[in-house]
């Protein structure tokens, strides 16, 4: 059982990483630790990673730099380059649980699914991965972020009042 959780969000520029991090946190939300509101008035400590290691053009492990948080939300730039942080938090003993905003969306063909290997490359790993639409009300797949943070962390006793 992984002692550690990475909650990825992965996609394009303007895909709805930032809105997901805003809708969670009920607002604009800067890097760093954070205390997350789940549900009852019960909190949990996370580390957010809101703009992508790609699009900060530094790796994850200089974003975290020694600290090695028990629960990071982080967003990912759907790039080749996203194996380099999917690899890091898979190596440091991170359960990975994704979210694949719009795959496709603005194609002008059908799509091709994940020609960067990254869904592929995670599927072998700890993790678990969900195509979502970034397009609309953030709601539904920020409830489903905050049940399994409520429930991973739970099980740890890493929920707090």
């Amino acid at each position: 059982m992984a002692d550690k959780l990475c909650v990825a969000v992965i996609g394009n520029r303007n895909s709805g990483k930032s809105t997901t991090w805003q809708q969670l946190f009920g607002g604009k939300v800067k890097g760093g630790y954070h205390e997350l509101q789940l549900y009852y008035g019960d909190y949990a400590k996370v580390f957010l990673v809101g703009s992508s290691p790609q699009e900060q053009k530094t790796p994850i492990n200089q974003l975290l730099g020694a600290k090695r948080p028990r629960i990071v939300l982080c967003a990912i730039q759907y790039s080749f380059d996203a194996h380099e942080t999917l690899t890091f938090f898979s190596d440091n003993g991170y359960q990975i649980f994704a979210h694949w905003l719009n795959p496709g969306y603005k194609d002008n063909k059908p799509p091709v699914l994940d020609p960067n290997g990254i869904v592929t490359a995670l599927l072998s790993v700890n993790s678990l991965v969900g195509i979502r639409d970034g397009k609309i009300s953030p709601y539904r797949r920020v409830q489903n972020i905050k049940d399994f943070v409520y429930g991973w962390a739970m099980r740890r006793s890493l929920i707090h009042q």
